[in-house]
């Protein structure tokens, strides 16, 4: 595939986002020591005692919650360089940042909810630690709440026909131009791969589960009743399909966009309920999916 890096500048922008969460869990350098003693062992071969702070049922809504809002973003990015940057295609910026506000709603919503059932956990954990707890392991409820957020920063691609250096020679600067050119012509073709990967999976997963379930109501001989398919089988491949056709196409690559139509209209009649009810629906499903991936061995985005 040749990349078209002719105003890439101006249809991906970079975003970095940072996820910050209080942990509940502690090392007790106490009973650390007594464990090595205990055994004689020496401390460091012993390892270290980790206190869970709080029943970590109360807090899991908060923490999945910022996994759900950590996938979303990465749903609709691709990886850009080193340390944790994402490409953002710029058409799909403001489905984007509605997406991010109301996940951020979501778990801001979850941890002011936490800080006031905190002082509960607290005395709860008081009672079911018993000797192992401390008052000093946990932040006043203020500072806990705020140790969770969420920050992002977008920032453009750097334009390869602009590069700017004080104090450089001609030369110099054609060499670093060509050098950035060259890096994101490396980038783009990077996260284009991971597109068409995402599709290719997300594929391969609606066939295995499918088939599995398949395989499952023949063994019964109920045609699917009692077991269950989940909508994610179909709802995933449906929605990377969607993010590619309304813009995670990096490049607009037409292989892609012809795959991902393709996979859209074979699709297009088919749902949960059909594929669980029908084995004709089921075979046939998978075999039009498989059919089109095959069209597309060998293919190198």
């Amino acid at each position: 595939m040749e990349t078209k890096t002719k105003n890439i500048a101006d249809r991906i922008m970079i975003v970095r986002l940072g996820i910050h969460q209080w942990y509940p869990k502690k090392i007790d350098k106490k009973v650390s020591k007594e464990i090595a003693d205990l055994h004689g062992v020496d401390q460091e071969r012993a390892g270290e005692f980790h206190k869970i702070l709080v029943n970590l049922s109360t807090i899991r809504p908060l923490q999945q919650a910022y996994r759900a809002l950590r996938e979303n973003v990465h749903n609709m990015t691709a990886p850009w360089e080193d340390g944790g940057q994402r490409a953002l295609p710029a058409e799909l910026y403001y489905n984007f940042c509605e997406q991010l506000r109301d996940d951020i709603q979501t778990t801001d919503r979850l941890a002011d909810e936490y800080e006031g059932e905190y002082a509960e956990e607290i005395a709860k954990a008081e009672k079911e630690l018993n000797g192992l707890f401390n008052q000093d392991d946990y932040p006043p409820p203020h500072v806990m709440r705020a140790r969770f957020g969420v920050d992002y920063t977008f920032k453009p691609v750097a334009n390869p026909d602009d590069v700017r250096v004080w104090g450089i020679s001609d030369d110099a600067a054609a060499e670093i131009e060509t050098q950035v050119r060259d890096s994101i012509n490396s980038q783009v073709e990077q996260a284009q791969a991971h597109v068409f990967n995402q599709v290719v999976e997300r594929a391969q997963e609606f066939i295995d589960k499918v088939s599995k379930f398949d395989d499952e109501a023949a063994a019964s001989q109920n045609d699917g009743k009692g077991l269950r398919l989940y909508d994610s089988a179909i709802g995933n491949l449906r929605d990377v399909i969607l993010l590619v056709l309304e813009g995670m196409n990096f490049t607009g690559d037409q292989e892609i966009e012809t795959l991902c139509k393709a996979l859209k209209k074979s699709l297009s009649k088919v749902n949960t309920g059909k594929l669980k009810i029908s084995p004709d629906v089921r075979k046939k499903s998978v075999a039009d999916v498989e059919k089109i991936l095959n069209k597309f061995q060998g293919y190198t985005s």
